[in-house]
């Protein structure tokens, strides 16, 4: 199978959205600068009533409490998009545009540019992902290839190829076709 396509950065920018979202590291770090921002607003609302002996802080706190749990999650959201956003424009503007060659080969991939020709061994693959219109793959070193769908014209013969990779070197294939970015 031999496919023809050029990344943008869109392309780029929904990838890492997606190793984002499915890595344990950020949703830690995401989970816990919540807890630290609820946790700074109880002692807040404490030594505000300590202070002045008045519950309105109290009050006004467990409000703001409220009102965070409502609007972090959307926030969050927002803010990580627009960071996510400028590391792809600082680190993938230049690849997009560029016409990939990509060919399927018994033990490989062969991608050919502009720029370079490069072999891409199933050995180094890690996993392979399926998302509504995307496919990524993962080597052991944690670097991504993309396959845009749009550029596929038969979806089920790319997908049943990479099963079969999958298969054959016994390899994740992960198929989440409602991911959605949360």
């Amino acid at each position: 199978m031999e496919l023809n396509y050029s990344l943008t950065e869109n392309d780029y920018l929904q990838q890492q959205l997606y190793i984002v979202s499915n890595n344990e590291f950020f949703k830690k770090e995401r989970r816990n600068n919540n807890i630290a921002i609820i946790v700074l607003l109880i002692i807040l609302a404490l030594f505000s009533f300590l202070i002045t002996k008045d519950q309105f802080f109290i009050y006004a706190f467990l409000i703001a409490i409220i009102a965070y749990c409502f609007v972090s999650t959307r926030y969050l959201k927002w803010f990580s998009r627009i960071r996510l956003k400028k590391y792809v424009d600082s680190v993938y503007l230049k690849k997009c545009g560029i016409i990939t060659n990509i060919k399927f080969e018994e033990d490989h991939i062969l991608t050919s540019t502009s720029i370079a020709d490069v072999k891409l061994k199933f050995l180094g693959f890690q996993n392979i992902s399926e998302i509504e219109d995307y496919f990524f793959i993962t080597f052991i070193t944690d670097e991504n290839f993309i396959i845009p769908k749009k550029h596929v014209e038969d979806i089920s013969a790319l997908r049943n190829l990479l099963k079969e990779i999958a298969e054959k070197r016994r390899i994740d294939f992960i198929s989440e076709l409602d991911w959605k970015w949360k």
